[in-house]
């Protein structure tokens, strides 16, 4: 166990620089997953208050939106726990590598599996955070029909809302084909 020498503490620091990327990137993630469950909190209190004066068929609309936005928070909580469970594994990885260069130590089936679990953490918290993409935009889609029913006007202007929003997608992919065509010609004139 040599603390004094260089090279090891370079070994240490080269080893253990994925690792922190990954807490990074992971720790990003988790700082939008934490930004993302404030929100139907607040909306649930706020549809909360409005419920006690709501007429019957507003009740049964915000029912469904407190419905919902539970449900969004179950799968963010979800998708939080499995990324901090990521992160300390990640930071195990990191321990276990220092271990592994000071002290000669043989754990690289303990590293391998902590990693393994940190990924498939990582996975499990994408997978949920992509739930709850899907439990929002259900309760905008419940929110639009509503609106519908309420304003039936607003289906022309939607329908025509959604007719310009193709002509912009087409013409984005038109540009980027012709982006791209130009950039694929260039180098070969």
């Amino acid at each position: 166990m040599n603390f004094g020498n260089h090279q090891n503490l370079i070994a240490i620091l080269q080893a253990s620089l994925t690792p922190v990327v990954l807490i990074s990137g992971v720790g990003l993630l988790l700082l939008s997953m934490t930004n993302r469950i404030a929100r139907p909190l607040d909306r649930i209190r706020f549809l909360g208050k409005e419920l006690k004066t709501a007429s019957k068929p507003d009740q049964t609309f915000y029912l469904r939106q407190i419905e919902i936005l539970y449900t969004r928070c179950f799968l963010l909580q979800k998708a939080i726990f499995a990324a901090v469970i990521s992160i300390i594994s990640t930071s195990i990885i990191i321990l276990l590598i220092f271990f592994m260069t000071i002290y000669s130590f043989n754990l690289y089936f303990v590293v391998d599996f902590v990693f393994i679990v940190g990924l498939l953490a990582l996975i499990i918290s994408l997978f949920y955070f992509m739930c709850d993409i899907q439990a929002s935009l259900k309760s905008v889609q419940i929110e639009m029909n509503r609106l519908k029913t309420n304003y039936p006007d607003i289906n022309v202007k939607w329908n025509n809302i959604r007719s310009i929003e193709n002509k912009l997608i087409k013409c984005q992919i038109s540009i980027a084909c012709q982006i791209d065509y130009a950039n694929l010609v260039a180098p070969i004139n």
